[in-house]
């Protein structure tokens, strides 16, 4: 994906250690560094929940996390 900018990435994930965040940012930074995206658009702040219960590792909870980025990405056009 190219001219994406990410200014700020806030994470609260109780569940997952300090360690674990960084991994989670960097695994979502890295799945939409390879992604498709729509060309043109911004968005200033998008806020996503996860369920806890359905994602507890990082490498889970990035794949939802990219899917509903590029879905919201999508609707930009």
């Amino acid at each position: 994906m190219t001219n994406v900018s990410i200014d700020r990435m806030t994470l609260n994930a109780p569940c997952l250690s300090r360690a674990g965040g960084e991994r989670l940012a960097r695994l979502v930074l890295d799945g939409l560094a390879g992604a498709t995206r729509p060309a043109g658009g911004s968005v200033d702040s998008v806020s996503i929940t996860l369920n806890a219960g359905s994602a507890r590792e990082p490498e889970a909870m990035a794949g939802q996390i990219v899917r509903e980025l590029l879905r919201r990405f999508d609707r930009m056009e």
